[in-house]
């Protein structure tokens, strides 16, 4: 995980989570791109299945 933010003490660590909640799971930037277009992708094909 690359962190692209300034920390200058203990107060400026946050988790993954809430520094970059859109790409939070996956590997890398790349990887969310991919998991998003197939989640899209998926409820285009079968707007009914329950989520």
């Amino acid at each position: 995980y690359k962190v692209d933010h300034l920390m200058v003490g203990a107060d400026d660590l946050s988790a993954p989570a809430v520094m970059h909640p859109v790409f939070y799971g996956s590997y890398d930037w790349h990887s969310s791109v991919h998991m998003h277009w197939l989640l899209v992708r998926v409820l285009s094909l079968r707007p009914a299945l329950p989520v």
